[in-house]
Protein backbone atom coordinates (compact mmCIF):
# COMPACT_ATOMS: atom_id res chain seq x y z
CA UNK A 1 0.00 0.00 0.00
CA UNK A 2 1.56 3.26 -0.95
CA UNK A 3 2.22 5.39 2.02
CA UNK A 4 1.40 2.65 4.48
CA UNK A 5 5.29 1.91 5.57
CA UNK A 6 5.87 -0.73 8.71
CA UNK A 7 6.60 2.50 10.57
CA UNK A 8 2.85 4.04 9.53
CA UNK A 9 1.60 0.73 10.94
CA UNK A 10 3.57 0.99 13.96
CA UNK A 11 2.21 4.26 14.66
CA UNK A 12 -1.45 2.73 14.15
CA UNK A 13 -0.68 0.07 16.66
CA UNK A 14 0.34 2.73 18.85
CA UNK A 15 -2.60 4.69 18.45
CA UNK A 16 -4.99 1.98 18.76
CA UNK A 17 -3.58 0.72 21.97
CA UNK A 18 -3.71 3.94 23.57
CA UNK A 19 -7.30 4.77 22.34
CA UNK A 20 -8.26 0.97 23.77
CA UNK A 21 -5.86 0.06 26.05
CA UNK A 22 -8.37 -3.21 27.17
CA UNK A 23 -8.96 -4.08 23.85
CA UNK A 24 -6.15 -6.91 23.44
CA UNK A 25 -6.81 -9.84 25.22
CA UNK A 26 -4.79 -13.27 25.02
CA UNK A 27 -7.41 -16.13 25.53
CA UNK A 28 -6.49 -18.86 27.95
CA UNK A 29 -6.97 -22.97 27.85
CA UNK A 30 -10.26 -22.02 29.55
CA UNK A 31 -11.57 -19.75 27.05
CA UNK A 32 -10.86 -21.71 24.16
CA UNK A 33 -12.60 -24.73 25.93
CA UNK A 34 -15.69 -22.93 26.23
CA UNK A 35 -15.54 -22.35 21.97
CA UNK A 36 -14.45 -26.25 21.43
CA UNK A 37 -18.04 -27.43 20.83
CA UNK A 38 -19.45 -24.72 18.75
CA UNK A 39 -19.58 -25.10 14.95
CA UNK A 40 -18.74 -22.39 13.30
CA UNK A 41 -18.80 -21.17 9.35
CA UNK A 42 -15.52 -20.57 9.16
CA UNK A 43 -12.98 -22.05 11.74
CA UNK A 44 -10.43 -19.49 11.31
CA UNK A 45 -13.22 -17.34 13.25
CA UNK A 46 -12.74 -19.22 16.73
CA UNK A 47 -9.85 -17.15 17.96
CA UNK A 48 -12.34 -13.94 17.72
CA UNK A 49 -14.68 -15.93 20.06
CA UNK A 50 -12.49 -17.24 22.63
CA UNK A 51 -11.14 -13.58 22.84
CA UNK A 52 -14.67 -12.01 23.64
CA UNK A 53 -14.78 -15.25 26.34
CA UNK A 54 -11.72 -14.17 27.88
CA UNK A 55 -12.79 -10.45 27.74
CA UNK A 56 -15.98 -11.23 29.06
CA UNK A 57 -17.29 -9.17 25.30
CA UNK A 58 -21.05 -7.84 25.65
CA UNK A 59 -20.69 -6.90 22.31
CA UNK A 60 -18.76 -8.34 19.36
CA UNK A 61 -18.99 -5.83 16.59
CA UNK A 62 -17.57 -7.42 13.32
CA UNK A 63 -18.14 -6.65 9.60
CA UNK A 64 -17.91 -9.83 9.00
CA UNK A 65 -21.51 -10.70 9.76
CA UNK A 66 -21.98 -13.69 7.23
CA UNK A 67 -19.81 -15.97 9.64
CA UNK A 68 -21.64 -14.62 13.16
CA UNK A 69 -25.37 -14.86 11.64
CA UNK A 70 -26.17 -18.19 13.16
CA UNK A 71 -23.94 -18.44 16.07
CA UNK A 72 -25.43 -20.63 18.50
CA UNK A 73 -24.95 -17.90 21.48
CA UNK A 74 -24.29 -19.51 24.70
CA UNK A 75 -22.94 -15.96 25.49
CA UNK A 76 -24.29 -12.94 26.35
CA UNK A 77 -22.99 -11.30 22.92
CA UNK A 78 -25.01 -9.30 20.64
CA UNK A 79 -23.86 -8.85 17.10
CA UNK A 80 -23.53 -5.81 15.32
CA UNK A 81 -21.54 -4.48 12.46
CA UNK A 82 -20.34 -0.99 11.81
CA UNK A 83 -22.65 -0.20 9.09
CA UNK A 84 -25.47 -0.42 12.01
CA UNK A 85 -26.58 1.51 14.85
CA UNK A 86 -25.57 -0.96 17.54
Amino acid sequence: MIGFDQAAGERLVIAMNRAFPFAEVEPGAEHWHAVDDLALPDEDDRHILAAAVAAEATVLCTSNIKDFRRMPWRFSASRCSPRTNC
